[in-house]
């Protein structure tokens, strides 16, 4: 029997539900990949990358595969283009600013979509959005957190 020779070490480690895990480790001198944070993305605009992939492939899992993402991620995202007023997810297009995107994270946006209380979605918004206004050195539409609340008032 030949004997095989690897070319590169592997780390191997148990998942929590048994399973086993191989990952190759790093050659020497080799740079990782710079990575974007994911506290510096436009979850909206990421959010319409998919969709327009998920319109494309018409499967959750084919989009995670080609983003090399989970379906859940995929699916978190697609729920924010639905479930968000669209004054706000217009506004979100906007923004680029790196301090904002950071008080305007997936996780705060996804809290909020999933709120079946639209007046308390409403009040949660405005405050994100004051919040990231803040953190901004101009404001690109210091206006919405204003309709926010004249929408809560309405309702």
């Amino acid at each position: 029997m030949p004997r095989i020779r690897l070319t590169r070490r592997i780390q191997a480690h148990r998942t929590k539900s048994g399973g086993r895990v191989f990952k190759p480790l790093k050659a020497p001198g080799e740079k990782p990949v710079p990575r974007e944070s994911h506290l510096s993305r436009n979850s909206i605009r990421r959010a319409d990358e998919f969709l327009a992939a998920y319109e494309r492939l018409e499967s959750c899992g084919l989009v995670a595969i080609e983003f090399q993402c989970s379906s859940a991620l995929v699916s978190y995202h697609l729920s924010l283009l639905k479930r968000l007023p669209d004054s706000f997810v217009e506004w979100m297009r906007g923004i680029d600013h790196p301090a904002a995107l950071r008080v305007l994270t997936q996780r705060q946006l996804r809290y909020a979509s999933a709120m079946t209380n639209k007046a308390a979605q409403l009040r949660l918004l405005a405050s994100l959005v004051q919040q990231a206004q803040a953190r901004m050195d101009f404001t690109q539409d210091s206006d919405l957190s204003g309709r926010l609340n004249d929408q809560l008032e309405a309702n």
